[in-house]
């Protein structure tokens, strides 16, 4: 019997079954890498490794939805604040200047942060491929959604589909995902086709979500700030779309969210779509509470 196929008992002074469920003095079985049961008091199993971890609180690792781990490597260089835009141009030009070597590196570095810190899944927003060298080796849990758009320019949108239609290799811990960026960034036509690579692939899609108000103002009516930067607005609203290209439902996670408008809350539950809330960038952006 090898090290890894070794049974592994671990005890502590408390272990978090579910949100309100504690065990004080419990014991946790591991058996082929997979937790096989939770039990009260110590257990007893024949050839097993022990590990008492004293007055620990042992707990189910944790998951960030949402990341973009490249962006470390921007880290103290772009501004902080309420102005959106001013934040997209630096990281555009930011990431462009830094070398492949510098956005694996910061890839790896977060991924290594995050799993020291109780995060043991990410997934994570990949841009430039950085992300997908660095955690195909890596022993944290990923998904690694390859992101597309194409701004609305027909001469973009075929080989931003090309980039994602061979799968990602297989390698360790790291699956994959697709992130068309966002309804404002990817044409109906890059949608669809992302759609059906996902559903070819039975791949998670993730896309950012009514995050500012420039974005929502210029999907219903092609005007505000984002006007002139952008093809033709579609003129609908983003989660018409996603129900166009057949997206709205259980494999669909949606970042942001910060001004649904009415109804919308309802009609994702109703889908089954996941929304994941940012924290930390609602923060950076200095934005209002968001509830």
């Amino acid at each position: 019997m090898t090290r890894a196929q070794q049974p592994l008992v671990v005890r502590a002074r408390w272990i978090a079954c579910g949100p309100e469920r504690l065990l004080e003095g419990a014991s946790l079985v591991v058996r082929d890498g997979r937790i096989e049961r939770v039990a009260r008091g110590r257990v007893s199993i024949a050839r097993a490794r022990g590990v008492d971890l004293g007055e620990a609180i042992v707990a189910a690792g944790m998951v960030n939805a949402h990341a973009h781990l490249e962006l470390g490597a921007l880290a103290g260089r772009t501004p902080r604040g309420g102005d959106f835009a001013a934040w997209v141009r630096a990281v555009i030009a930011l990431r462009a200047r830094a070398s492949r070597a510098e956005l694996v590196a910061a890839a790896r570095a977060g991924a290594s942060r995050a799993l020291a810190t109780g995060t043991t899944c990410v997934l994570d927003v990949d841009t430039t491929s950085a992300a997908a060298r660095a955690l195909a080796r890596h022993s944290i849990r990923s998904v690694v959604l390859r992101e597309v758009l194409d701004a609305h320019d027909v001469a973009r949108t075929q080989p931003a589909l090309d980039g994602v239609r061979r799968p990602l290799r297989a390698a360790g811990r790291r699956r994959e995902g697709l992130s068309p960026h966002a309804p404002f960034t990817v044409s109906p036509e890059l949608l669809a086709g992302a759609a059906a690579i996902a559903r070819s692939r039975a791949l998670p899609v993730q896309m950012h979500w009514s995050e500012t108000e420039a974005e929502v103002q210029w999907m219903a009516s092609g005007t505000g700030p984002l006007a002139g930067l952008l093809g033709a607005s579609p003129r609908r609203s983003a989660l018409d779309l996603l129900e166009a290209a057949g997206l709205l439902g259980p494999g669909l996670s949606l970042v942001h969210g910060n001004m649904p408008a009415r109804g919308e809350a309802r009609r994702l539950a109703r889908r089954g779509v996941t929304l994941v809330h940012c924290p930390g960038s609602h923060a950076w952006f200095e934005r209002e509470r968001w509830d």
